[in-house]
C-alpha cells in the first residue's frame, strides 16, 4: 500500500502505523481508535476444598496469632511465677499457659489464675480471641457458601507470575510495527512475556489454551469473533476467561492520505463527525456482531455435514462445571481432609514430645 501511494497509484490507506519514512509520502493522518490487546486463559478453577479450612484467614494472619499466642503464653507464666515466688503459692507450668491461650481461642478457656495481674491479662486475651473466633466462623461460612476459585488472569504481572504456564501471541504482532512494543518496550515484564512467547494463529491459540495451562494475547474484537463462531453456545457460553485489563498496541494506527489530496479537507470533517457522534464505534460493533452470526450460521453447516469438528460440547461441558461449582455446597469428606491433616501434625507433634521425654527420663535415670 506504501508503494501505492509513493506512485501516486492510491490516494488512501487505512489502519496504518505512523514513522517518518512514512510521512515523508503522507500529507497527513488521522489518529484512530485501534482495537485493545487483552489476555485469553481457561476459565479460573476452584481452590482445593481440603484447604477451606485453613483459606479462611490469610497465611500472616495465622502467623500473627501463633507468635501473640505463644508470647501471651510466656508473659502469663512469667507473671505467675513471679507471684508466686513473692507469694509462695504454686504457679501454673509453661505448658500449662501456652496451652492457655489456645484453649481460650476455642472458646473453652480454663479457671482464671488467682492472682490479680493475671486476671487482667486474662481478660484482654478473651476479648481479642472473641473477635477472632467471630471472624474466623463468618470467614468460614463464608467460605463453606460460596467457594473460592484461582484468581484469574487479568494483567501482564498476573501471566508471568503463573507457575509453569507458556503463552503465545498472535502472529502478526510480531511482524512489522506491532513488534516494536515487544521488542524495544521498556516494561521488563513485557520484555520477559516477549522472550518466551510464541506465535501463531488465533484458532491455533484458542485450541492450546483450551488445553489448559496457556494464555493466548490478542486483541479483543478478534478473540470476540472466535469465541463466538467456534466456542460460544446459543447462550454466549464459553469455557474461556478474558483479561479485564486492555492494552493499546500504538497510539499511531491512523488513516493516511496522500500528499496534496484534494479531498483531504472535507474528508477529515467528516471523520471526525463520525467519531464524535459515536457512529464509528457503533459500527464496528455492529460489523462485528453481523459477521459472527454469519460465520457461526456456516460453521454449525459445515458440522451437521461432517466438515469440521464439534467445539460446543466443551463450551456446554464447561459451563456445566461453572453450574456444579457454583451451586449449594454440602459438605463432604474432602473439606475436612485439611482438618485431618492438622490432626495428624498435632499428633506427629505430640509423638516427637514424647520421645524427647522418654530421652530426658532414660538420661536421668542413668546418672
Amino acid at each position: 500500500m506504501m508503494r501505492d501511494i509513493a506512485e501516486l497509484g492510491a490516494d488512501f490507506s487505512t489502519s496504518i502505523t505512523v514513522n517518518p519514512d512514512r510521512l515523508k509520502i503522507l500529507d497527513k493522518v488521522r489518529t484512530i481508535d485501534t482495537d485493545w490487546l487483552c489476555i485469553l486463559s481457561p476459565q479460573p478453577q476452584v481452590l482445593p476444598r481440603y484447604l477451606v479450612i485453613t483459606r479462611t484467614l490469610s497465611a500472616d494472619v495465622w502467623i500473627f496469632l501463633l507468635v501473640t499466642i505463644t508470647v501471651w503464653g510466656v508473659c502469663l507464666w512469667g507473671l505467675q511465677r513471679a507471684e508466686s515466688r513473692l507469694s509462695g503459692r504454686r504457679s501454673e507450668s509453661f505448658g500449662e499457659s501456652i496451652c492457655y491461650g489456645w484453649a481460650a481461642i476455642v472458646d473453652h478457656p480454663p479457671n482464671p489464675p488467682s492472682n490479680l495481674s493475671g486476671q487482667v491479662l486474662v481478660g484482654w486475651l478473651l476479648i481479642g480471641t472473641l473477635l477472632i473466633s467471630s471472624c474466623f466462623k463468618s470467614s468460614l461460612v463464608a467460605n463453606l457458601t460460596v467457594e473460592n476459585k484461582e484468581k484469574p488472569i487479568d494483567s501482564y504481572e498476573g501471566l508471568v507470575k503463573k507457575v509453569n504456564w507458556k503463552w503465545g501471541v498472535e502472529k502478526f504482532f510480531l511482524t512489522g510495527a506491532p513488534l516494536l512494543y515487544f521488542s524495544q518496550n521498556p516494561d521488563p515484564v513485557i520484555q520477559f512475556i516477549y522472550n518466551h512467547t510464541e506465535s501463531m494463529v488465533g484458532d491455533l491459540g484458542l485450541e492450546k489454551v483450551r488445553g489448559g495451562r496457556y494464555s493466548f494475547l490478542s486483541t479483543f474484537n478478534r478473540i470476540s469473533y472466535f469465541l463466538g463462531v467456534l466456542y460460544s453456545d446459543t447462550f454466549g457460553r464459553h469455557p474461556f476467561y478474558v483479561s479485564k485489563s486492555r492494552y493499546r498496541i500504538s497510539s499511531d494506527i491512523g488513516l493516511g492520505i496522500r500528499k496534496g489530496a484534494p479531498f483531504l479537507r472535507r474528508f477529515s470533517q467528516l471523520v471526525h463527525r463520525l467519531a464524535e457522534a459515536g457512529i464509528l464505534s457503533h459500527w464496528i460493533k455492529d460489523v462485528l456482531q453481523g459477521r459472527i452470526s454469519e460465520d457461526r450460521k456456516l460453521y454449525r453447516q459445515k458440522m451437521k455435514e461432517g466438515n469440521v469438528a464439534s467445539t460446543e460440547g466443551t463450551s456446554n461441558a464447561a459451563f456445566a462445571q461453572s453450574l456444579e461449582d457454583e451451586r449449594e455446597v454440602v459438605l463432604k469428606m474432602e473439606h475436612f481432609l485439611g482438618l485431618y491433616l492438622v490432626f495428624l501434625c498435632g499428633l506427629g507433634m505430640a509423638m516427637i514430645t514424647f520421645l524427647v521425654e522418654l530421652y530426658f527420663a532414660f538420661r536421668h535415670l542413668g546418672k
